[in-house]
């Protein structure tokens, strides 16, 4: 978006008038611009977090699964422990709030 912004206050005249007729005109264009860019990022964030909660909620389903199993009694398996081990973080963090991860940090 600062570049859309840049690149459209180096067309403004420096000195001199200003056409109001072209200035509408070029507000506009810029507002068009912006906006169509605006729904991209917005697109590709709902489709990013759309994939990011299905794959959450595929290893959530495989713990619980997995849950069942050890509480019917059933002996630890090697998945039983990978899907355990998933839950798992090593930093405490809150992470990034999605404003920061639109902006790209």
């Amino acid at each position: 978006m600062q570049t859309i912004l840049e690149e459209f206050a180096a067309q403004l005249p420096k000195e001199g008038r200003l056409d109001a007729a072209a200035a509408a005109t070029d507000w506009d264009l810029l507002k068009i611009r912006i906006r169509k860019e605006t729904l991209l990022v917005i697109k590709q964030r709902r489709k990013s977090a759309r994939a990011s909660f299905k794959q959450k909620l595929k290893r959530l389903l495989r713990q619980e699964k997995r849950l069942n199993e050890m509480a019917a009694g059933r002996p630890l398996t090697v998945d039983t422990v990978t899907d355990l081990m998933d839950a798992l973080t090593l930093a405490e963090a809150a992470g990034d709030t999605p404003l920061q991860r639109v902006r790209g940090r």
